[in-house]
């Protein structure tokens, strides 16, 4: 199967280049389909060098480490970012990496990906990552955007952060968005939702956490996150 054979953008027509990295031939192959429409596989390859030939000139935007053996993914990683510093990587089969993992993320833009996630989860980790972003995905709740405070700490947004304050999925994924600093057009964008929903589940979220604006329900949520 040819690397490049289908094509795609992220949100707002930014074009995506994508290089695989991965022991098995098939899950490589599979990417190509799982990822019609949303990025271009530009190369794939058993090891960083085998995909780093097959690229052909292009400058790839993200990867993805289909593999979860800890220390295959971090060389891996590492071997790509030599290669591409601003590369963003997704770590497909990685959920139970843990340390390993948060490690990653401080080195770039990392999303880690359980191996059963879907292709709308997929999609979701590869357009994180390629806008320099870092995430999670976890099998119970979703996927989970990674905040970082104001002095750069990060941290997982977790579903019971707040504690009694019951916020549906849809608003702590607003609320996510808008402690990362993005205006409303910028969340419905990235949520695939109308700029009015935004503002219905801004005005819920800054009501049930009794803040005084958007910006003080950030603050209270990344205060909770550092806690």
């Amino acid at each position: 199967m040819s690397d490049r054979t289908r094509s795609g953008h992220a949100g707002g027509g930014r074009h995506i280049d994508v290089v695989a990295v991965g022991s098995s031939p098939y899950e490589r192959a599979r990417l190509v389909w799982r990822l019609d429409g949303v990025a271009t596989v530009v190369g794939t390859g058993g090891s960083v060098p085998d995909a780093t030939r097959t690229v052909h000139g292009h400058a790839p935007t993200a990867a993805i480490v289909l593999d979860d053996d800890p220390g295959s993914v971090v060389r891996w990683c590492a071997e790509l970012r030599r290669r591409w510093p601003t590369i963003g990587v997704v770590v497909w089969g990685g959920a139970e990496l843990g340390e390993v993992g948060r490690r990653l993320m401080r080195a770039g833009p990392t999303a880690v990906l359980p191996p059963h996630a879907s292709d709308e989860v997929l999609a979701w980790a590869v357009r994180t990552v390629a806008v320099g972003e870092s995430a999670v995905s976890l099998a119970d709740d979703g996927p989970r955007p990674v905040v970082r405070d104001g002095n750069g700490h990060a941290g997982v947004a977790d579903a019971d952060l707040l504690g009694p304050i019951a916020l549906t999925r849809a608003e702590r994924g607003v609320l996510d968005a808008m402690a990362r600093g993005r205006t409303n057009d910028e969340i419905a964008e990235e949520l695939g939702i109308s700029r009015h929903t935004v503002k219905t589940h801004v005005s819920h979220v800054t009501a049930k956490l009794g803040a005084a604006n958007r910006t003080d329900a950030a603050r209270i949520f990344l205060r909770a996150l550092s806690s």
